[in-house]
């Protein structure tokens, strides 16, 4: 028998609720193998637990990396968590997302958990300069996993942000 349990949580939209569970005997179990890795791999981009700040990794449809943190709230709010996204300055560009820490959101939430704002904040390439269609992007998938109020996502940066 294999389980695999994924925690959701309330307030997120994405399928982070999984649970699969199968008796297959000895010589079928290989037929388990590519779905679980699958499962598997699609949790390598988990979203942080409340009060944290977590790396997403650059997908297919997003080429910009971000940190991403959700507040950490006593209550639910049923229009959504509001949205702030912050484009850091040049000298924060390259590889090394904890950079971005360095300034901003990024760095407040690390000291106050109850930051009452989902925060994303992309990484830009050493030599880059933002790109609207990739910042939309990188939206659209946040909105997607992330109950988020339309009505209140702001944009915010520092020099070239």
């Amino acid at each position: 028998m294999l389980t695999l349990i994924i925690r959701g949580r309330n307030y997120l939209k994405d399928w982070t609720c999984v649970l699969l569970r199968t008796n297959l005997n000895p010589m079928n179990r290989h037929m388990l193998l590519v779905p679980a890795a699958l499962i598997l791999a699609s949790c390598a981009n988990t979203l942080p637990r409340p009060g944290e700040q977590r790396t997403m990794a650059a997908t297919a449809d997003v080429s910009y990396p971000y940190l991403m943190f959700i507040p950490k709230l006593r209550v639910q709010r049923a229009n959504g968590l509001p949205l702030l996204i912050f484009l850091h300055g040049s000298g924060e560009r390259g590889a090394d997302i904890e950079k971005v820490k360095v300034h901003g959101p990024p760095k407040l939430v690390q000291v106050r958990p109850d930051f009452p704002f989902v925060t994303v904040s992309p990484l830009l390439e050493a030599e880059g300069d933002w790109d609207v269609g990739k910042l939309d992007a990188m939206l659209a998938q946040v909105r997607r996993k992330v109950h988020v109020d339309p009505a209140r996502i702001y944009l915010t940066g520092l020099s070239r942000g």
